[in-house]
Parts: C-alpha cells; sequence; structure tokens
C-alpha cells in the first residue's frame, strides 16, 4: 500500500465514536437530520423513482431498504436510490475549499451499509465524521475541478474506506477498497457544465454506489494496486496532481467546517440569496432597471455561464444566478416550487434576468475560499443607486445554521410528505442516535 493509502486506511481505523469531540458528534446528527430532510422531500422526484424502480429489481442477501416505500434491496442499489433522492433538490451541505463537493453525499451509502451489517448509531456517526474528513482532506489538498474532474471521485474514496471500517474491516481491509475505489471511479465534470440533466444529482449517487461496492470487495479479500494513489499511473499523477493529505489529530475538522444550505439552490447563490431577501423591503423589482454583479471566478464560472441565462430544467435553474436572483427579487422566496416549469418561464423574472450581468472581480476570487465576496450594484430608474457586499452566507462555519434553523428546515421539507407522527419521530430517532441501532434508524424513514 502507498503513502496515501496507508494515511486513509490508519485515519479510518482509529476514528472510533469513543475519541469524537462532543462538538463533532452533535455537528454529524445536525448534518445527517439536514440530509433527511433533503432526501425525503426529493422522494418524489423523477430521478429519485427512476432509482427506486431500478432498486425494487434487486434483491440481497444482506438486504438494505430504500427509504419510503422500505423495499429491501441489495446495500449497493439501497445507496444509489437514496442519495439520488437526497441530492435531488441540490439542498445538503457544502464543503469550500481548493475542491468543493457535498460531504454528505456519503450518508446515505453509510447508512446501508450500517443497515446491512446491523452496525449502531454510535458507529455510523464515527463513520460519517471519518468520511467528511477523508472529503475535507482531499479538498483542501487539490484542485480536481479545474483540472476537468468530477467530485465524485472524492466520494467514491470516502465511503469505500468509511463503509469498510464500519462493516468491520481493519486497516488492510480499509486501504484496499479505499485503493479500488480509487483506481475505477474518475468521473469527468461533464455532468455539471452547461444545460443540465438529471444525472446532475445522480453523479454521487453513483460514486457512492461503487464505495459501497469497492468496500464488500475488500471485505471479502479482494486486493487493490498497491500504489493506486501516488504510484505510476496513479490517482495523483493522473488526476489530482500531488497529493499531500492533511488528516486532523482529533476527528471532526471538516465537518466543523461544512457549510449548510438556507435555500435550495447551488451553494455559492447564497449569500446572493440572503443580500437580495434583506434588501426586497427596501426595493420593488419592478424599480430596477440594472443590476451589476461583481463575485470571485467560480460564480462566474459555475452558476453564470452562458446556458445559466436561458435555464429549461430544474437542475439548471438551481446552477443559475440570473434565475435565481431574479426569483427571489419577484417573489420574496426560493423554494422547491420556484422550479416547476411554469415558474421557469416566469415573463416577468426572465425580463428582470435580461437586466443582470455577472464580472469577475480579481480581488474577490483572491480572498476565495476564505471570504466569499459578492457585491451587487443595484440602478433604479429613479437614478437612484444601492450597492451592498455580502460575505458569509446563512449556514457558512462563519454564520452557522444553529440546531433550530436544521430543525426549521426539516419541518418544512419534510411536512407536504410525512404525516405529523412520521415527521417527528425521525429528529427524535437522530438525537438520539448513539442509543438506537442503524436498523432503528431506518425504520423512522420507512412508510
Amino acid at each position: 500500500m502507498d503513502r496515501t493509502g496507508r494515511q486513509l486506511s490508519e485515519y479510518v481505523a482509529r476514528t472510533t465514536y469513543g475519541i469524537l469531540p462532543a462538538q463533532a458528534v452533535e455537528l454529524a446528527k445536525r448534518h445527517l437530520l439536514d440530509s433527511l430532510g433533503c432526501a425525503i422531500a426529493g422522494y418524489d422526484s423523477e430521478p429519485a423513482t427512476i432509482a427506486r424502480r431500478g432498486a425494487a429489481r434487486v434483491t440481497s442477501c444482506t438486504p438494505c431498504r430504500v427509504f419510503g416505500d422500505g423495499h429491501a434491496s441489495s446495500p449497493e442499489s439501497a445507496a444509489f436510490a437514496n442519495t439520488v433522492a437526497l441530492r435531488y433538490l441540490d439542498f445538503n451541505d457544502t464543503y469550500i475549499s481548493k475542491s468543493g463537493l457535498h460531504p454528505s453525499d456519503v450518508v446515505p451509502a453509510l447508512i446501508a451499509v450500517g443497515e446491512g451489517c446491523r452496525a449502531s448509531g454510535a458507529d455510523l456517526v464515527a463513520a460519517i465524521v471519518a468520511a467528511y474528513d477523508i472529503l475535507g482532506a482531499f479538498a483542501d489538498a487539490t484542485d480536481i475541478r479545474e483540472r476537468g474532474w468530477d467530485q465524485g471521485i472524492l466520494i467514491a474514496i470516502a465511503v469505500a474506506a468509511a463503509a469498510a471500517r464500519l462493516a468491520g474491516g481493519g486497516e488492510s481491509q480499509i486501504g484496499h477498497a479505499a485503493s479500488m475505489a480509487a483506481v475505477s471511479d474518475v468521473p469527468t465534470r461533464q455532468t455539471r457544465v452547461g444545460e443540465l440533466a438529471m444525472w446532475k444529482g445522480c453523479a454521487t449517487a453513483a460514486a457512492a454506489r461503487n464505495g459501497v461496492f469497492a468496500a464488500e470487495l475488500a471485505l471479502d479479500g479482494m486486493t487493490a494496486p498497491a500504489a493506486a494513489f501516488d504510484g505510476y499511473h496513479g490517482l495523483a499523477e493522473q488526476v489530482t496532481g500531488p497529493l499531500n493529505l492533511v488528516l486532523p489529530e482529533v476527528p471532526g475538522a471538516a465537518i466543523r467546517s461544512t457549510c449548510l444550505k438556507f435555500h435550495p439552490s447551488e451553494y455559492h447563490s447564497q449569500a446572493s440569496l440572503d443580500l437580495i431577501a434583506g434588501l426586497r423591503r427596501r426595493i420593488d423589482a419592478a424599480e430596477i432597471e440594472s443590476i451589476r454583479i461583481g463575485t470571485y471566478w467560480v460564480v462566474v464560472d459555475e452558476i453564470s455561464e452562458p446556458a445559466k441565462w436561458t435555464p429549461t430544467s430544474r437542475e439548471t435553474a438551481d446552477h443559475s444566478l440570473p434565475y435565481l436572483a431574479a426569483t427571489m427579487l419577484v417573489h420574496g422566496d426560493v423554494w422547491i416550487d420556484s422550479y416547476a416549469p411554469d415558474r421557469l418561464r416566469d415573463p416577468v423574472v426572465r425580463a428582470l434576468m435580461a437586466r443582470i450581468s455577472v464580472e469577475e472581480r480579481e480581488e474577490f476570487t483572491a480572498a476565495y475560499p476564505g471570504e466569499l465576496l459578492t457585491e451587487y450594484e443595484f440602478a433604479l430608474y429613479s437614478g437612484l443607486r444601492i450597492r451592498e457586499l455580502t460575505k458569509h452566507p446563512k449556514g457558512h462555519p462563519c454564520n452557522p445554521m444553529t440546531e433550530q434553523d436544521v430543525a426549521r428546515k426539516f419541518a418544512r421539507l419534510s411536512k407536504p410528505h410525512l404525516p405529523e407522527s412520521r415527521a417527528g419521530q425521525i429528529p427524535s430517532t437522530v438525537a438520539t442516535l448513539e442509543a438506537v441501532t442503524v436498523t432503528e434508524l431506518v425504520d423512522a424513514l420507512v412508510a
């Protein structure tokens, strides 16, 4: 095993519930509840329905249930179906560094593995924290986005390592699982460019599924290439560039630095939506002649590229800064129904979008990712000009969402889909996760 593989396996093997700081435990439960709310609200989506249809065709001697309908499928199929539901709304958490990713994409896969091996809730918490730390270490070390690779490669590695540990594997098996994922799951970033398709919300679900499969193989004795990360034609040489991972002395560093979302949209739109929500009390959309947005490069490249000015799908609209900004100004909220087909064609929103421009500010790019700076200049027909600068959106570690904020988000997401009794049972189960099994957690998530 090479240096990076050994570093990962040693770290995951020693990350047990007993050594977790109390803050890491509480944050893991907060992010878990946030994830489950997103999965519940995404359950009826077309991509999630397709994924469940596939899971329904699969049976397993290690049955793991699909959230909602409770169908017993395989660990890989349950991981895929439940992660697709989680990802559909693009409302789960985000880690911002050289690479950006959604750490809670690992959660449904770890729940599936935990149910299959009858793990405790405490062991699930430790697996979640370890997976977040792996993702944080990779995201801090390499900018795979600018190299044209998708974040799924990191999700696959983190799931493989944490799932192998959760299912009882030792250092060697953890290392083989992570190494198999590293050489087998290298997705391109084409998934997130231009007009976006359903697969945008499925790509990391596929990566999570593959991570589960790698863990299963490692536990059955399959060996991986010895230098998957650092060797000739390995991950560092072909994909990431030089890897110098820094894993924390005390587990939980990454989850402390992970952002939650207050709005159901791409993360780099969050601060803009916060700003506009506050400003809307002073400005009527009909008074606006133009809006000039100065921001950092990721915003320009990710949510302001040409295809994002004429969104025709939900997947593109929630990654369109002009659509999101105009929708917040016109309607006063961005929520799940903001992406209905008739809302995408709203002529008032479209007219306002045409009066928005977005440009990079080099000084804002230089400050990223430490600060997420965006400046708005509103020119009104009256001749008045208003400038506002935003930095850290609600949910950023410097402006965190509290336990109560996440509980309210979960309630709003789950209310249209669950009876009140079940909607209340899930937060209670998550709050006492250390005292229950993963099977009991899934019991609360199925009809």
